[in-house]
């Protein structure tokens, strides 16, 4: 009896100390830079460094098993076209998801406020990023969780895989510090496709060869397409691509407020211009404005609003941002009255001008 409860508090504290590793090495990756007080690049690859050293450590010395049994090295030959095929659907993965999201999120946002040059950017989301990803996340803690699935159904292929393909996904929220939510679920969904499929790879072929090749073709699917449809035209013209592709129209109905905040929106979004005196230059301004409407639906006066809410935000841009402002609100088209009112209608709205 003693034995038996032995040989259980040891699969038990395994246990524990399996869960543990894969809640560190996530932690590691998407906190631990975080961290540091270098720049995003020194800090991501020491971080890295230190999950691949923990992950190491891991396997040798307390699950005390070989790195083949988790993908890393392999004796076997894979089979012919395997490693065309992960590129193929890899490269199919990325373009389509950021070219769709380019269109209908404006995915040149990603990058902003990475504090990184075109190059660290090719070398982190190219190379680094999927190579460690995939040794974590596929080779690591896919193997962990398959282990422990297989203890009570040794049949079970799809489970490891979707929950790591849901844990590498939610591990994607962390860029929601620099894109909207709708972009962050975006990219979430884009990343559980990519893990599902790079967890097919690695479970089929007992490798992580194959998935390292997914997730690097993604990646550059998707470089590719910032290069082709960001790094070859400015903002403005980017956005009157968009507004050529999705026809928008603008419907200033007071009588419909759905309609006229979406139309507020679009029109700051399409309409506004960077001043002559602003182009090369870092921008990140709030200007909140107020804009008095008359009786007839024509625009009357356009001034700063002291009051609003972003008014903490707003700084003097001292390069035309406000004149340009006021102007395209001045030139708005004509508005359609709230019926039964017979005095100005005063909106207070925000432009938002960032550029880097």
């Amino acid at each position: 009896m003693k034995i038996l409860e032995r040989k259980l508090n040891k699969i038990s504290i395994a246990r524990l100390l399996n869960y543990f590793s894969i809640l560190l090495s996530i932690y590691l990756l998407i906190v631990g830079w975080r961290l540091l007080p270098f720049n995003v690049i020194v800090s991501v690859i020491i971080a890295y460094g230190i999950a691949l050293f923990y992950i190491y450590f891991f396997i040798k010395y307390s699950f005390k098993s070989d790195f083949t049994k988790f993908g890393f090295v392999t004796k076997k030959t894979l089979p012919k076209y395997t490693k065309l095929y992960a590129i193929l659907s890899g490269l199919a993965i990325g373009i389509f998801f950021n070219g769709f999201g380019f269109f209908f999120l404006d995915f040149t946002s990603y990058f902003q406020g990475m504090e990184m040059n075109i190059f660290q950017q090719l070398l982190l989301a190219s190379l680094i990023g999927p190579v460690v990803e995939e040794i974590v996340f596929r080779g690591f803690i896919q193997t962990i969780i398959g282990i422990e699935m297989r203890k009570t159904d040794k049949t079970n292929f799809w489970l490891p895989i979707i929950i790591t393909g849901a844990l590498f996904a939610v591990v994607h929220f962390t860029a929601l510090n620099r894109i909207s939510l709708a972009q962050t679920i975006f990219v979430v969904i884009m990343a559980f496709v990519i893990g599902l499929l790079s967890g097919y790879f690695k479970e089929k072929f007992k490798t992580i060869i194959p998935s390292i090749y997914v997730h690097i073709s993604a990646n550059v699917g998707a470089m590719i397409i910032i290069m082709m449809l960001v790094g070859t035209s400015t903002s403005e013209s980017r956005l009157q691509m968009q507004k050529r592709i999705f026809n928008v129209q603008y419907d200033f109905d007071l009588n419909d407020s759905t309609t006229f905040w979406k139309s507020m929106q679009d029109y700051s979004l399409y309409e506004k211009k960077i001043p002559e005196a602003a182009k090369g230059k870092e921008l990140d301004y709030w200007i909140p404005v107020i804009v008095t409407v008359d009786t007839t639906g024509l625009v009357k006066d356009v001034k700063l609003d002291s009051n609003s809410f972003l008014s903490y935000h707003y700084k003097p841009s001292g390069c035309g941002l406000e004149e340009i402002t006021f102007k395209f609100y001045r030139n708005m088209p004509r508005w359609k009255p709230k019926i039964g009112r017979n005095n100005d209608t005063i909106i207070p709205f925000s432009v938002y001008y960032y550029q880097k």
